[in-house]
């Protein structure tokens, strides 16, 4: 794996583990098929994309960071990962482009620009660049993922109101919940988060940091993600899971 030296985070633990986040990988391969095709909304430099794509069938990933984008390419040619397509995009509500937080000692915090507190994310480690973004259900609109999987920093919001059609489509959303986020990079309450998200259209959810391995119904969400939010902590990984669709020992 090609690593960015500069980052002090996920390539530091490459570096010094040969891993990132072993856990995290096999709890979601856990619900995973060979027949998925999983959709990745923040790559990085492949650290998630590149393991999970040996489960499914095929990988669609977006990656804005052209730094991390750059890396991302080469760790896929590296590790011989023909079923995963990357594209050099941010995923938004809107075809526009965005002004974008590079950054460099934790490459992996870049992030569109905050709508609110934007100064606190703005360090000598960090560059403001322009990068084109899309519409998922306009530019994958023949394309339908059973998984989708996301983690960009805030800007979750904004990518699931341009996916209304692959989020209703998926058998699994899985995305990352950091209060702060939501409320800077957004600038959204949990409440009006959960808006851009076809809730109804899921049974269950799981919350694994938090919660461990229990199974809730979809019923509890906004209560328990504002639970998170009052304890001041975060979830790695909202799981949200239509009927059918459960953990399962490989």
């Amino acid at each position: 794996m090609l690593v960015d030296v500069a980052d002090a985070s996920v390539s530091r633990q490459w570096l010094r583990n040969g891993s990132y986040n072993p856990d995290e990988i096999s709890n979601v391969q856990k619900l995973l098929k060979k027949s998925d095709s999983l959709l990745i909304l923040g790559a990085h430099i492949g650290s998630l994309a590149i393991p999970l794509s040996t489960s499914v069938h095929s990988v669609t990933a977006f990656e804005p960071n052209p730094r991390s984008y750059e890396l991302c390419k080469l760790n896929i040619a590296l590790a011989d990962a023909e079923n995963i397509s990357l594209y050099n995009y941010a995923v938004s509500d809107s075809d526009a482009p965005l002004n974008f937080i590079a950054a460099k000692v934790n490459s992996g915090g870049s992030k569109r620009m905050p709508i609110d507190n934007a100064g606190s994310y703005l360090r000598e480690s960090t560059e403001v660049i322009s990068v084109a973004s899309i519409v998922l259900d306009e530019f994958l609109k023949d394309q339908r993922f059973t998984v989708v999987l996301a983690d960009i920093e805030g800007g979750e919001y904004f990518a699931f109101k341009g996916a209304q059609r692959i989020l209703s489509e998926a058998e699994v959303l899985i995305f990352e919940f950091r209060p702060h986020h939501l409320r800077d990079v957004a600038g959204v309450t949990v409440e009006e988060f959960l808006t851009a998200i076809p809730i109804s259209e899921f049974t269950n959810f799981m919350l694994p940091r938090m919660k461990g391995a229990a199974l809730l119904p979809i019923s509890d969400l906004a209560m328990e993600l504002r639970h998170v939010e009052d304890l001041g902590e975060y979830e790695d990984n909202v799981i949200l899971i239509k009927e059918g669709r459960l953990f399962v020992d490989k």
